[in-house]
């Protein structure tokens, strides 16, 4: 629901006000692993949204999950402010490169102007939605369905290419499978799993971002285990008894049981590109919502087929490696349409119930102030 100090702004702009509401709207955008990667500012009459350095993910690929994040929290502020009679141009302010140097560092640009009352349906949908992990196969999503969710991609560069051939998706599963494998045999991307994992309910209240272990629906036995794999040393004999090589099967189970899977790409692998890859995936990802289909996303497939596209990363093993090769060429087999493309992100769509416990978000609070950030480098410090 659209909060009223928004729906009822007056054509006189308090800008603030405007721009705090429009923010705790676009808070409730998705991310990776729920870190929340974004600053909101008020600068006058634009509503600054930066990219907080510091909440980025070390596995991430030239920012793309990241920029993911803040291309739908941005899409999320364009919803509610049409809903309530303002237009807003989006301005993105930053290069993949620049951004990726920056503790914060702006990203894009918000200005709002009157529109009249055109309305925007999605706007309904911004707090139900959620990540719903648990679906079927049967029955898929219709054509219809799919065209619908295909009508929410308006941004020029950015593709949505649907996948519901039975043995394509059984092929991609397979990949994704090997990306979770991998997540779990490497240290680094062990460290950081954990670093957003929160153990418990009060945990995840208490920082209120990262993957509340009860959002994984996970069975009781496995909720124990990964809490006794928190140490690498004990997820390494894990490993050697076949522990990630088990995470990977699971997941390509899971990958296989969809409806269907979608697949985001984008021409280039530049900042602008990926926020409006972001901006697509929550446009299809509310209007999902509005038709009751459940959507998980899968960003495993898009970031390992990324570090397939660059030098060998000292962090992998050769054996992850060749799993990364595997994946490179198994995707240009199934999918030769996207592979000349970036793939952004790749998502489960199908038919399943709401969660019983949802992800947490921070407060208006922690993530808006009403001066735009000072600039990288000159940070007054105490």
């Amino acid at each position: 629901m659209v909060p009223a100090a928004v729906r009822d702004a007056p054509a006189q702009q308090d800008w603030t006000t405007l721009h705090r509401q429009v923010a705790a709207a676009a808070l409730l955008a998705p991310s990776a692993e729920n870190t929340q990667p974004w600053r909101f500012s008020s600068a006058g009459r634009r509503l600054i949204v930066s990219l907080d350095r510091a909440r980025t993910l070390d596995s991430d690929v030239d920012m793309m999950l990241d920029l993911t994040g803040i291309g739908a929290c941005v899409e999320n502020a364009v919803i509610v402010a049409r809903n309530a009679g303002w237009e807003t141009t989006v301005q993105t302010l930053e290069t993949a490169d620049s951004v990726a140097t920056s503790a914060l560092r702006p990203v894009a640009a918000l200005e709002f102007s009157p529109a009249g009352p055109a309305g925007d349906p999605l706007a309904a949908h911004i707090a139900p939605r959620c990540t719903r992990r648990r679906m079927t196969a049967t029955p898929p999503p219709t054509a219809a369905e799919l065209a619908a969710l295909s009508a929410q991609v308006r941004v020029p560069g950015v593709t949505l290419t649907w996948v519901t051939d039975r043995r394509e998706i059984g092929a991609l599963a397979k990949l994704v499978g090997h990306g979770n494998r991998i997540r779990f045999e490497c240290r680094e991307f062990h460290r950081e799993f954990y670093d957003n994992l929160r153990l418990t309910p009060a945990a995840a209240q208490r920082t209120r971002d990262g993957l509340d272990l009860a959002t994984l629906q996970l069975p009781g036995h496995v909720r124990v285990v990964l809490r006794a794999l928190r140490r690498w040393s004990r997820m390494r004999i894990a490993n050697a008894c076949g522990f990630a090589a088990a995470v990977g099967r699971q997941a390509r189970r899971e990958t296989a049981a969809s409806g269907a899977l979608g697949l985001i790409s984008v021409d280039q692998p530049t900042a602008e590109a990926f926020v409006a890859g972001g901006r697509t995936l929550q446009r299809v990802w509310l209007a999902a919502t509005a038709a009751d289909l459940a959507l998980h996303p899968v960003a495993a497939l898009p970031v390992f087929l990324g570090y397939g596209r660059r030098p060998a990363d000292p962090r992998l093993s050769r054996s992850q490696r060749r799993l990364i090769e595997e994946m490179v060429r198994g995707f240009e087999r199934v999918r030769p349409d996207v592979a000349g493309r970036t793939l952004q992100m790749a998502f489960r769509l199908g038919r399943g119930p709401l969660p019983p416990v949802r992800s947490v978000r921070r407060t208006l609070t922690d993530v808006y102030q009403d001066q735009q950030p000072t600039p990288a480098g000159q940070e007054q410090h105490s």
